[in-house]
């Protein structure tokens, strides 16, 4: 994937993730990381997105939550590889959606609850 390489640095297992996003990747630091949880109905794999911007304190970022239920996943019980990278396609136009809001500064509703994706 294509983007300024612009990497304010992450924590906390997020690693940094190189998306174009319009121009908006100049200003704006996306991490990501990919946990599997108990869902109300079934297992999902979630895929958090951290958004810093330039100008940020300290503070923790923002944190986009995705989520692919299990009866999606390629095969077995646990998400592969193959799984993650999925989710990470299906999330991209969300991605960019969510980050353009909080550019205008708006607070999509996925900063709060999982937006499942597929």
């Amino acid at each position: 994937m294509s983007g300024q390489d612009f990497c304010m640095g992450h924590m906390s297992g997020f690693q940094h993730l190189k998306i174009e996003l319009g121009g908006l990747e100049k200003r704006f630091d996306l991490g990501y990381k990919y946990e599997e949880l108990e869902g109300d109905t079934e297992p999902y794999l979630a895929l958090y997105v951290s958004v810093k911007h330039q100008g940020m304190t300290d503070a923790l970022p923002p944190t986009l939550h995705y989520g692919m239920s299990r009866s999606q996943y390629s095969q077995g019980l646990t998400a592969s590889e193959q799984d993650r990278s999925k989710l990470l396609l299906l999330a991209l136009p969300a991605i960019k959606r969510d980050v353009s809001a909080m550019a205008a500064g708006d607070s999509p509703g996925n900063l709060e609850h999982v937006e499942m994706l597929g």
